[in-house]
């Protein structure tokens, strides 16, 4: 069974979809469909990230799973998913450097996060060597 991209949780039947790592809306189609920047998602999950980046997904997800419990019209089968994801990430698991998986963050000139890069960067080691999570 495949693993979610973006929640870490197994994705059940009917519920896979693609995520872009890098948002199709940013970068030219070639790019976006490659197969470096397409991973497996829950579509709950995708359609939240929605166009973000993965580093403001990885800020946001917390609040963004909350927002859609609170005032999203959800399948059950959704609920259960976005409670056991904010489980995993409350305990920092599935914790990782976004930029690790950031087609963009090769080049600093075109990455989303270029004028905060080194922010990024030192924030996701200094939390990986602590073990904590953001």
């Amino acid at each position: 069974m495949e693993k979610c991209f973006l929640s870490g949780l197994d994705i059940g039947k009917g519920q896979l979809t693609k995520e872009h790592v890098v948002p199709k809306s940013k970068v030219p189609y070639y790019i976006a469909n490659s197969v470096f920047n397409i991973k497996p998602a829950i579509k709950i999950f995708n359609n939240m990230k929605s166009d973000m980046f993965l580093c403001q997904w990885e800020d946001q997800k917390v609040a963004l799973c909350y927002k859609a419990l609170q005032n999203w019209n959800l399948k059950r089968a959704d609920k259960q998913s976005i409670i056991k994801a904010l489980e995993m990430f409350e305990d920092g698991k599935n914790q990782r450097n976004p930029c690790k998986f950031c087609l963009l963050s090769v080049s600093q000139e075109y990455c989303f996060a270029r004028d905060e890069l080194a922010k990024y960067r030192e924030r996701w080691l200094w939390q990986a060597c602590q073990g904590q999570r953001r």
